[in-house]
């Protein structure tokens, strides 16, 4: 009988240490596990910041290569200049330009072939100028003071882009001209 009690109690044994050891193991891989969801949590994280990254550079060097394309009016010595100028550092490509009212000079024809036409393409910080009247003679002429130009075009990174100005003469009502002293 002893044999079997010795034999009984070491099996018990065995299996209780088997049982401990399994235990164990089921804590650790529940650890590992845990662990494991968390560092893959970190690195999906990690990846969408990166791509966040990439994007935010991405759309950096877009903008800084795109065409910005203004339109003014300039007042210089007797003379009102419109002005286009791509203040960017691309190219604007198709640039096209609509005045409300439609732009008008008292003696200079202001049928002008870009305003008709449009421009193929305007390098990166290049300017076009063009007189539209002479100051005193459009004031007195008692022509619009206020215009909106809709200006359209395209860079090469970058879809159709559709500004508006509003562009004001009336700053220019009591001015004085002076001419430039050399």
């Amino acid at each position: 009988m002893a044999d079997y009690t010795s034999i009984l109690i070491s099996i018990l044994t065995i299996n209780n240490v088997l049982a401990a050891v399994q235990i164990l193991t089921l804590f650790a891989i529940i650890i590992y596990v845990i662990k494991t969801w968390e560092m893959a949590s970190a690195t999906k994280k990690y990846a969408e910041t990166s791509n966040e990254t990439l994007r935010e550079m991405r759309t950096t060097r877009e903008e800084e290569y795109a065409p910005y394309v203004v339109v003014y009016f300039d007042l210089k010595d007797y003379d009102i200049d419109l002005v286009i100028k791509n203040m960017g550092k691309g190219f604007a490509k198709d640039f096209k330009v609509k005045f409300e009212p439609d732009l008008q000079g008292s003696s200079i024809k202001t049928e002008i072939g870009f305003l008709k036409n449009g421009i193929s393409y305007i390098p990166p910080e290049y300017e076009i100028r063009t007189a539209i009247d002479r100051y005193n003679m459009y004031l007195s002429a008692k022509l619009p003071l206020h215009y909106t130009a809709k200006i359209q075009y395209s860079g090469a990174l970058q879809d159709l882009v559709t500004e508006e100005y509003n562009l004001d003469l009336e700053y220019a009502l009591g001015r004085a001209i002076r001419p430039k002293w050399k």
